[in-house]
């Protein structure tokens, strides 16, 4: 057991079937810059960084806001100087206003990891923090004193990690809880060290010790004050495993304390990636964990805790490693404990691998629609193309996210022309339009260029890099805000060029393959860009926030611009020929899929988070702690319910529900709708999205003698519509 943390492992997978082989190695043709962020001085890794992970908040400001691993909460103390913890109960969740809010206090701390020596100092003023081995599932976390590095306490933090692991170095122990610990008992069975706990606020923890062998036994007493445990001497290589028990664990030996004590003395070092494409089709997802040491039962295996999407989708070996020990999550349910060394997953994907560009399911079928929806799509398509400057207007404004959802209006109109209506000549004058406006953008001539960031490794708008630039100009695209969002609009309008003119792909091949790069690089092998920038493989969809620290955590509030991102790189995937690109796509749609019907959109008989919340059928914004009815824009309900819906395309009725929509409609988004001035661009949103489940009426509403063009929404064009509705009425 000696030296634990030399154990680790620092290799990284690459997948089978080449699934994760990297995109393109080659650097972006960007002016480079550096960012007027600075990584911290104590981050160890080298090359890209990850800038929307769990531990974000370790990287930048004071470092000591938390981390959330699920279910547990970590956060480098600003009062104590060591790293506190909380695992939230369920019971302790707060719900307010009128229903629109649930919040998980997980800041209040609970437990603070903690050294004697540490005593009269804080945060950067004594005690320092290193990060290493950052990846897109795992860190290390380092508190040492700055005077003598090796006097340090190892937090190695990987999601879903079963115990919050600290490993001591040349200090002594001392647990600390603000609360007070009402109750302590040694188990005198376990042959290194067993404490059970309950603390001042009602909770019940466990606390496990490991001694290297060489080491002289150590025990811990509490103070007298009775808020600390302290250890019996300064140690090496000693490692603490605390873990919070249920609330129905009544702490005698049952059912969680049971998982727990098998499963103690091993811990995670990291976590990597595997994506495999089965003989059917079909695809599994892993999640291997690196572990060193052998648990109190003898074997190479760990705890784990799983969220509900991933229990749901256990392949039957994985099942197999099922525990009756469940914790609550703060805003994804219950998660269920497993002994392991990895998590596997299935997801099917037959249904996802015949969607494609049209929304009637062949996409070179020349689809007979009705003359007059024809004619409506030709005469409304002739409207938006003869304004030139509207075009310009729109495809090169000062947001770089207006321009490409605009660019992808263009395009996707384009297709409707192509299909649709037939007109071959409209549809190549529009498509020519697309590649004029697609061009600048390859030129970097937009308003605001790209430029490669070569502190942090990514491409993003100059608009926020200057020393004095606002961190928010374009959504705070440059601090790594919403980038699948923005890049997703522009590998989509890229992939209908290419699917429309083959011919144009070759110029255009590597630059839309830069965007997909910075956002879902596959990839270690990529020296320019971290793997997997957004989209997290644990919770089963991205997060959008960048480099802001924040106490509630990541948050996302667009779920369906999430899905258009993979959707469009499994589109480019198809019409390049690249199809790991394609497979990954399709893998992350399937594992989108399920998660967002069990964390995001709230069909009737969700069983994740409470009766009133799922009463509202979408979250709004999903935080690491918190769900917020709401949107960075405003709280108009049209804006909440909307923003999971935009864009809306061939993947929406894979994504939302038919049956789902039908509830929001009858439930809500009626009630809204009818509440809207009949300009309002929400109104063509929502009765878009209705088409998934009614496609008769919401055909009639935009193909009506009184429709309002003013009612559009900037990112769809009414001959999209058109399309899409009547195309959906088609299939009925």
């Amino acid at each position: 057991m000696r030296l634990f943390w030399l154990i680790l492992s620092t290799s990284f997978s690459t997948g089978f079937c080449r699934l994760l082989d990297p995109v393109d190695t080659s650097a972006p043709e960007f002016e480079h810059h550096e960012h007027p962020l600075s990584r911290p001085e104590g981050l160890l890794s080298e090359g890209p960084i990850e800038t929307n992970k769990f531990y974000t908040n370790f990287l930048i400001e004071g470092q000591n806001y938390p981390a959330w691993t699920h279910p547990y909460t970590v956060w480098w103390s600003s009062v104590n100087s060591g790293m506190a913890v909380s695992q939230t109960k369920s019971t302790k969740r707060q719900i307010g206003r009128n229903d629109q809010f649930l919040f998980a206090p997980s800041r209040g701390e609970t437990i603070n990891l903690n050294a004697a020596e540490f005593s009269g100092k804080l945060p950067r003023e004594g005690i320092g923090m290193k990060l290493e081995h950052a990846d897109h599932l795992s860190v290390h976390s380092i508190l040492h004193d700055e005077e003598d590095e090796s006097a340090n306490i190892r937090f190695p933090l990987a999601l879903g990690m079963g115990f919050v692991t600290a490993i001591y170095q040349n200090l002594t122990p001392v647990i600390k809880v603000r609360k007070g610990i009402i109750h302590i008992k040694k188990d005198l069975s376990d042959p290194q060290g067993k404490y059970l706990m309950q603390l001042g606020d009602g909770s019940m923890w466990v606390m496990y010790v490991s001694i290297p062998d060489d080491h002289p036994p150590v025990s811990f007493e509490l103070q007298s004050d009775g808020k600390s445990l302290k250890c019996s001497q300064e140690v090496n290589d000693v490692m603490i495993q605390l873990a919070g028990l249920p609330d129905d664990e009544p702490g005698d030996g049952l059912l969680g304390e049971a998982a727990f004590d098998e499963a103690a003395g091993s811990f995670i070092t990291g976590a990597t990636l595997d994506l495999e494409q089965t003989f059917d089709g079909d695809a599994t997802y892993r999640i291997d964990y690196e572990i060193s040491g052998n648990n109190r039962a003898g074997f190479p295996e760990a705890l784990i805790f799983a969220l509900p999407h991933q229990v749901e989708s256990f392949t039957d070996d994985m099942a197999a490693t099922l525990t009756e020990l469940q914790l609550d999550s703060t805003v994804f349910g219950k998660m269920t404990g497993v002994i392991s060394s990895h998590l596997e997953m299935y997801e099917p994907l037959d249904e996802v691998q015949s969607i494609g560009f049209s929304p009637w399911g062949d996409d070179d079928q020349l689809v007979q629609f009705d003359k007059d929806i024809v004619d409506l799509i030709v005469q409304s398509s002739l409207e938006d193309l003869e304004n030139e400057p509207k075009i310009i207007a729109e495809t090169n404004g000062g947001s770089n996210y207006f321009s490409f959802k605009a660019l992808d209006k263009y395009a996707l109109l384009a297709y409707s022309l192509k299909y649709g209506s037939q007109d071959d000549e409209l549809a190549e004058r529009a498509l020519q339009v697309v590649k004029d406006r697609f061009q600048v953008f390859k030129e970097n001539a937009q308003t605001n260029p790209f430029v490669y960031d070569s502190t942090w490794g990514g491409v993003v708008s100059i608009s926020g890099m200057a020393t004095d630039a606002d961190p928010h100009a374009d959504f705070g695209n440059s601090y790594y805000n919403d980038h699948h969002f923005h890049y997703g609009y522009l590998i989509h309008s890229a992939a209908i060029i290419g699917h429309l003119d083959p011919s144009w792909i070759d110029d255009n091949h590597d630059f839309v393959n830069i965007f997909i790069r910075d956002v879902a690089n596959p990839s270690h092998e990529d020296p320019h860009f971290p793997v997997w920038r957004s989209f997290d493989w644990f919770t089963g969809k991205s997060w959008a926030k960048g480099l802001f620290a924040a106490l509630d955590g990541k948050d996302e509030e667009s779920s369906s611009e999430d899905y258009h991102f993979a959707y469009a790189m499994k589109l480019w995937g198809h019409v390049t020929g690249d199809n790991d690109m394609e497979t990954r796509g399709n893998v992350m749609l399937a594992l989108m899929n399920r998660a967002l019907h069990n964390y995001i959109l709230y069909s009737d008989d969700n069983a994740n988070v409470p009766e009133e919340i799922a009463r509202n059928k979408v979250c709004g914004i999903l935080f690491d702690n918190k769900i917020e009815y709401y949107t960075y824009f405003g709280g108009n309900p049209e804006f909440i319910h909307g923003i999971h819906m935009l864009p809306i395309t061939p993947i929406s009725p894979y994504m939302r529900h038919p049956s789902f929509v039908e509830q929001e409609w009858n439930e809500r988004v009626e009630q809204i709708y009818e509440s809207l001035e009949p300009t309002s661009t929400w109104t063509s949103i929502l009765k878009l999205n209705q088409a998934i489940f009614d496609p008769a009426d919401s055909l009639a509403h935009f193909a009506s003698p009184s429709f309002d063009p003013a009612s559009l929404d900037g990112g769809l064009s009414r001959a999209w519509a058109l399309t899409f509705a009547a195309a959906l009425l088609h299939n009925s």
